[in-house]
C-alpha cells in the first residue's frame, strides 16, 4: 500500500490548483468566443477590398484584411474589449478607431472610406522661370492648356500657375499645349500619386508666328467681296463679247 505524506499531498494540491487556474480561463474563452465582423465600403456603398483591420485589446494586436466586397471577420474571446482600426494609404475612414466591448455576443462594425485626393501643380513660364523677391513669377505664360492623360484639363492662370486634382493612386501624364509654343518637358509622368506634387514647372518657347483664325464675320466679308468680284469680272467679259458694251471709263 502506497502511503502519501501530508506534505506531498499539499504540494500536489497546490500544483493542481495552479494548473487549473492557468488552463481553465483559456478553455472557457475557447468555448465562449464571439465574432466581430462587418464591411468596409466607399461613399458610393461599394465594398473596398485590401483594407487592413487592426484589433488591439491593450496587450496584443491581431489583423484581418477585407475581401470579397470589403468584408472582414475576426474571432475574439468573450468579454474582449479594445479598438478596431481600418487602414489604407488611399482612404480616410469613419469611424476612425471605434472602441468595442466588452463583447458578449457576435458584433457588427462597419466602416465608410473616403478616397483621398491630391494636387499636381506648378508654373508655366516663358523661358526658364524667374521669380521676384516675393515669389511671383515674372515671366508667366497664361492660357496654356494643361491636360491629364486620363481626362481633365485646366488653363495656366495670369501668374502662370496651374493646379490639377487627382485621386490617390492615380497614374498618368500631364501635358501642356498652346498654339505657337513648345514646352519642356513635353509632359510629366506620375506613378501612383500618394501625396501633393508642387513645383512641377513647364518652360515654354515660342515656336513661330501665330496666325489668327478669321472670325465668322470676317469670313463672311471675304466671301462677299470674292463673289462680287467674280460677278464683276463675268459682266465685263460678257460685255466685251457683245461688242464692247460693258463698263467704259470716259
Amino acid at each position: 500500500m502506497i502511503k502519501i505524506k501530508r506534505f506531498d499531498l499539499v504540494l500536489f494540491s497546490i500544483g493542481f490548483i495552479l494548473f487549473i487556474s492557468m488552463i481553465l480561463p483559456s478553455l472557457l474563452q475557447a468555448q465562449q468566443s464571439h465574432t466581430i465582423s462587418g464591411q468596409v465600403y466607399n461613399t458610393g456603398g461599394i465594398g473596398i477590398d485590401g483594407v487592413t483591420i487592426c484589433f488591439f485589446d491593450g496587450i496584443s494586436t491581431d489583423y484581418e484584411t477585407t475581401s470579397g466586397g470589403g468584408y472582414y471577420s475576426h474571432t475574439v474571446y468573450a468579454g474582449w474589449t479594445g479598438t478596431i482600426t481600418p487602414g489604407d494609404d488611399c482612404y480616410s475612414f469613419i469611424p476612425a478607431s471605434p472602441p468595442v466591448g466588452p463583447v458578449t455576443e457576435d458584433t457588427v462594425q462597419n466602416f465608410t472610406g473616403t478616397l483621398l485626393t491630391y494636387t499636381l501643380s506648378g508654373f508655366v513660364s516663358d523661358g526658364p522661370p524667374v521669380f521676384d523677391g516675393g515669389g511671383t513669377l515674372t515671366n508667366p505664360v497664361s492660357g496654356a492648356l494643361i491636360t491629364l492623360s486620363t481626362g481633365g484639363t485646366t488653363i495656366s492662370g495670369p501668374d502662370g500657375s496651374y493646379s490639377l486634382a487627382v485621386d490617390c493612386g492615380w497614374t498618368g501624364t500631364v501635358t501642356p499645349t498652346m498654339v505657337g509654343w513648345e514646352f519642356s518637358p513635353s509632359s510629366r509622368y506620375y506613378e501612383w500619386v500618394d501625396n501633393d506634387y508642387t513645383g512641377n514647372n513647364f518652360v515654354g518657347t515660342a515656336s513661330g508666328v501665330i496666325y489668327d483664325i478669321p472670325t465668322t464675320t470676317e469670313l463672311g466679308t471675304i466671301l462677299f467681296l470674292f463673289l462680287m468680284g467674280t460677278v464683276g469680272v463675268l459682266y465685263l467679259i460678257n460685255g466685251q463679247k457683245r461688242g464692247g458694251q460693258g463698263f467704259h471709263l470716259e
